[in-house]
């Protein structure tokens, strides 16, 4: 490695030559460039064999896209709202990179999902549909809590009226033995 970023590889075989990724980090973000690698002039040759796409998993805010390219070569993955105008997202993704989540994704929607190997070299898109959004938690426990507090209201009215009927009896029962001894 050299003070200006280059590198020598040495002692290098034909089976090694083809696409390579470079990942660069720092505090910004990170990027990437994929190079085809030559050894002694031979190349490595693309295989005819065009990218597969599939969906592999659909969520109400994410899909798993999976992709089968023989190429090795540096995928390109873009999603949109199927029928939409706006600029597609995009990401790049190294090469040994065959199966990517995206997430952030609107329920019930549809959307046109494209991976495309080293450009120009092949691609295919899919449309999937988001699942419907899971009724939030909140409302089924609220109707929990309604029905809770509905039973104890009624066991409460039941307790306060078998009170009165009680003491009703009672005060009849014992107005009855007071009537009874003062004759």
């Amino acid at each position: 490695m050299h003070p200006e970023g280059t590198f020598d590889l040495y002692d290098a075989t034909e089976q090694e030559a083809g696409s390579y990724t470079c990942v660069a980090h720092n505090l910004v973000g990170a990027d990437l460039k994929s190079v085809m690698v030559s050894v002694d002039g031979y190349i490595a040759e693309l295989s005819n064999q065009p990218v597969h796409v599939f969906i592999s998993s659909v969520q109400s805010h994410s899909v798993r896209v999976s992709w089968e390219s023989s190429g090795g070569l540096v995928s390109q993955l873009e999603w949109s709202v199927f029928a939409d105008s706006v600029m597609p997202f995009t990401a790049r993704l190294p090469a040994d990179v065959r199966d990517y989540r995206i997430r952030q994704l609107k329920p019930s929607t549809c959307y046109r999902v494209c991976v495309e190997v080293q450009p120009g070299y092949s691609r295919d898109c899919v449309n999937v549909t988001t699942k419907e959004a899971a009724l939030p938690r909140r409302k089924t426990e609220s109707w929990d809590g309604l029905v809770m507090a509905s039973c104890a209201v009624f066991f409460i009215v039941v307790a306060v009226a078998c009170s009165l009927v009680y003491t009703s009896l009672y005060s009849q029962m014992f107005v009855q033995e007071t009537d009874r001894r003062s004759r």
